[in-house]
């Protein structure tokens, strides 16, 4: 992520505005170890807090929430969720 300027993170989310919004994405103050089991182990801005730290590296960053309803772990993505990914592409595609 050294040299990477913009980042787009596209990902489900409970509490994103359907179909879809767009969220800009910073770094943590520091980096912290997560602890327990998780099925994100790794949140974003602890991502971008790593990159800052370990490269310099400060991309603007935005988080693409798609609005999902149901994340039970194995479970696959719902026709809905399906549905606002398509309208979230199609937004990303005329407007990036």
């Amino acid at each position: 992520m050294g040299c990477v300027r913009r980042l787009l993170v596209i990902d489900a989310a409970k509490e994103a505005e359907r179909p879809f919004e767009l969220v800009p994405l910073l770094p943590a103050p520091a980096v912290v170890t997560p602890s327990g089991f998780v099925s994100h182990v790794v949140a974003w801005p602890q991502i971008l807090a790593a990159a800052r730290d370990l490269f310099g590296a400060e991309p603007e960053a935005q988080l693409c929430a798609v609005s999902g309803t149901s994340f039970a772990l194995c479970e696959g993505l719902s026709a809905a969720c399906a549905e606002n990914a398509e309208q979230a592409f199609a937004f990303l595609v005329r407007h990036c």
